[in-house]
């Protein structure tokens, strides 16, 4: 999965049990990467504010942000949408 520098950069912000020159694996829950709950929604707040968009409550589910490649997917639509 190709997602852009921007976005990676915020990843790594808080994967904490990543190392920097190990990829993101897309499909890994949070968890696994390090991040908790707290940190998700951080994260959230700074996707907003970096690319401009803003995140409706009923996207924020489950299934829409449980892993880096879903977040992606769901971000990639809402900027498809601005467009």
């Amino acid at each position: 999965m190709t997602w852009p520098p921007a976005f990676e950069d915020l990843l790594r912000r808080h994967c904490r049990f990543v190392a920097p020159d190990e990829p993101i694996d897309p499909d890994q829950a949070w968890p696994v990467l390090g991040v908790d709950s707290f940190a998700t929604l951080i994260l959230i707040l700074e996707l907003e504010e970096t690319f401009g968009v803003n995140i409706p409550d009923s996207l924020l589910t489950g299934t829409q942000f449980s892993t880096p490649g879903s977040m992606w997917a769901t971000l990639g639509e809402l900027l498809a949408d601005q467009r």
